[in-house]
């Protein structure tokens, strides 16, 4: 449902472990998804787990544990999965070994039926508290719903099935244009850094990268399509299909993106060694600190139904830590690799530059980007690009009107 219960679920036993105590975070065996064995967020953040059935007796579980370490507390994953016996004996680690149980999960199924353990675990539980989901309509989200192959609902059939967020939902084709290069994306940071290159190729006068950009909806889950699968099998925004090869070529990820279209046509990646290896660590420096800005600052401070102080101000204290090696390293150069705008530059500005000048978060006054001086100077600098300025409009379905440019086939839609 992605009602963010592992991320709390995460968050709280990270609280116990950083003040030196022990916890133990108990999930479903039959929930393989991630790999055995481990909870993981659709933020990005996991961690170890143990595993558990239902012929498992889950006060000796957690007793025998609790004797080879002392345990501060007890966290249930899917705990909507527990049998009536397992809720009484989760009671019974409380009411004996004096250990507090954190249990997350659903009240009911997608026929609005409640599970069994969610049942008795509303029955029987100290204190109840709800977890805010928000809907795709940008109301609180109040039902699971499981969907047909034509996208429909469906209210019959087995009330657990694993792995349904990780298929195609239903199947449906992506359109496909008469430019050589097609872009399935939205204008996100991270959809953004692959429609200014672009943008900057056309600039240059390369005819192969005029592009068909449509839009892919993740409100409405057309990510989970059999068709977007087919070009990214991970369902995340971009994915290119460049159909002058033969067969056409699919490319998913951002970066994999940029790096494939830069050395297609031969610009904005330095061929000297040296300084390809400068502008591919800064490009991949990219690719692993943004997930802390966008998926941990950007979703807690932005975001998340309920604000919670402290991951508010430790991805803070992250992202200005960021900033701060950009801003060093930005004192004396011009652009991240030196003289010359590359790809590095394009997928940074994306993100720290958009976030300086105020375009993601509204976060301006809170981090103090105004004290990145050099970083706000090259984002201002990168921003006044005409084909900056043209590729931040495609697949953009906010905002004013005018600035929004829902499909993109030729450079009559931007003008």
């Amino acid at each position: 449902m992605n009602a963010g219960k592992s991320t709390a679920l995460l968050q709280s036993s990270y609280n116990y472990r950083e003040r030196g105590m022990h916890t133990l975070i108990l999930t479903p065996e039959f929930d393989d998804r991630f790999g055995v064995g481990r909870v993981t967020s659709r933020i990005g953040i996991d961690a170890p787990a143990s595993t558990f059935d239902h012929s498992d007796n889950l006060f000796l579980v957690v007793e025998g544990h609790h004797q080879q370490q002392v345990l501060h507390c007890v966290l249930i994953d899917e705990a909507q999965f527990l049998t009536k016996q397992q809720v009484f004996e989760l009671g019974e680690v409380v009411d004996r070994l004096k250990i507090p149980v954190l249990a997350y999960g659903l009240r009911t199924d997608f026929r609005g039926e409640p599970f069994v353990g969610s049942q008795y675990l509303l029955a029987w539980a100290d204190n109840l508290e709800e977890i805010k989901a928000i809907c795709h309509c940008g109301k609180k989200a109040t039902m699971v719903i499981r969907a047909d192959d034509q996208g429909r609902a469906l209210k019959d059939g087995s009330q657990v099935e694993i792995g349904g967020n990780e298929r195609p939902t239903h199947d449906k084709d992506l359109p496909v244009g008469d430019n050589p290069l097609q872009l399935y994306s939205l204008a996100t940071p991270n959809g953004v850094k692959v429609t200014v290159l672009l943008e900057e190729l056309l600039a240059l006068g390369h005819t192969g990268a005029e592009y068909d950009a449509y839009t892919i909806n993740i409100g409405e889950g057309t990510q989970f399509s059999s068709g977007f699968v087919a070009v990214n099998p991970n369902s995340k925004i971009p994915a290119l299909l460049d159909t002058t090869t033969s067969p056409p070529t699919r490319v998913f990820e951002s970066g994999a993106i940029l790096v494939y279209l830069a050395e297609k046509f031969g610009e904005f990646l330095p061929t000297d060694p040296s300084a390809r290896a400068e502008c591919m660590s800064w490009l991949f420096w990219q690719m692993g600190s943004a997930p802390y800005l966008g998926g941990g600052f950007g979703h807690f401070y932005a975001y998340a139904p309920e604000k919670y102080e402290y991951p508010i101000n430790r991805f803070a204290m992250e992202v200005k830590r960021q900033l701060d090696v950009l801003n060093r390293n930005l004192a004396e150069r011009e652009y991240l690799c030196g003289d010359d705008y590359n790809i590095s530059d394009m997928a940074n500005y994306a993100w720290y530059g958009n976030l300086v000048i105020g375009e993601i978060y509204s976060a301006q006054e809170f981090l103090d980007t105004a004290s990145y001086t050099h970083v706000a100077r090259w984002a201002r600098q990168i921003d006044e690009r005409p084909a900056v300025k043209r590729g931040k409009r495609v697949n953009k379905a906010w905002g004013p009107e005018e600035e929004q440019v829902i499909e993109r086939h030729s450079a009559s839609d931007l003008d």
